[in-house]
């Protein structure tokens, strides 16, 4: 006897939810690795035009994983963002992905750059 659609899906929902567990399990265990390391990508609007450096540094990994990270940019118009809970996925931060490791010192004094200009600019 053939089985329906909704009778194998039942069959199969218990494992989709331990794939879901599995798969979650690893995404943390990859993500605690990240947690505490910084890393620069070269941001733009799309296309070859100007660029400039947006810094992340990866503060905590939820329970499926997910990165949470502190990021800021200036762009090439002089628009500041500060963005205390950015997400990231841990395979975005990865090798070839654009992102670039740097030292917590380099993460450092470019915020500091960024506080002094926001401190000194005028409303």
């Amino acid at each position: 006897m053939k089985r329906t659609a909704e009778q194998i899906r039942e069959a199969i929902a218990p494992l989709r939810e331990e794939l879901r567990a599995v798969e979650a399990a690893e995404a943390r265990k990859q993500g605690e690795a990240m947690v505490g390391r910084c890393f620069k990508y070269h941001n733009s609007y799309s296309g070859p035009g100007e660029r400039w450096w947006l810094y992340v540094n990866v503060t905590k990994v939820d329970g499926d994983g997910h990165l949470n990270a502190f990021a800021f940019q200036t762009d090439i118009r002089g628009k500041s963002e500060i963005e205390t809970q950015h997400y990231v996925s841990a395979c975005s931060l990865g090798e070839g992905s654009g992102y670039l490791p740097i030292k917590a010192s380099e993460f450092n004094a470019a915020w500091r750059r960024l506080s002094q200009k926001i401190a000194t600019a005028k409303p």
